[in-house]
């Protein structure tokens, strides 16, 4: 949500890691849509576990990608991070829910539409 306020106002954008493949993003209706379905679902006991998006992109790309669907001028600068970048892995919401990812590139898209 920063980026792309960063973006609309066409100020810099910073990001770190910029060849990580990213994936940690789902649009709240997607997010709905799930849980609504395991509403209908019959299963017992306590479940955790991540769900994100299918098709990471790089973030430099992912950031490009809002850059040009905004038609922003801001400037994409790279910083460094000690933090490790980290991935979602679905498989198990996929596997034992149903659970059925959109890709990053449609949940960036969708996230720009709604604002």
């Amino acid at each position: 949500a920063r980026c792309r306020l960063a973006l609309r106002s066409g100020d810099p954008v910073s990001i770190t890691n910029p060849d990580f493949r990213f994936n940690n993003t789902l649009h709240v209706e997607d997010l709905a849509g799930f849980i609504i379905a395991l509403c209908g679902r019959t299963w017992s006991g306590a479940w955790a576990f991540p769900i994100g998006a299918r098709m990471p992109m790089t973030i430099r790309d992912l950031i490009e990608a809002m850059k040009t669907t905004i038609g922003s001028m801001s400037t994409i600068d790279v910083s460094t991070d000690t933090r490790p970048p980290f991935a979602i892995s679905s498989d198990l919401a996929i596997r034992e829910f149903g659970y059925q990812p959109v890709s990053v590139r449609e949940v960036i898209n969708r996230f720009i539409a709604d604002a």
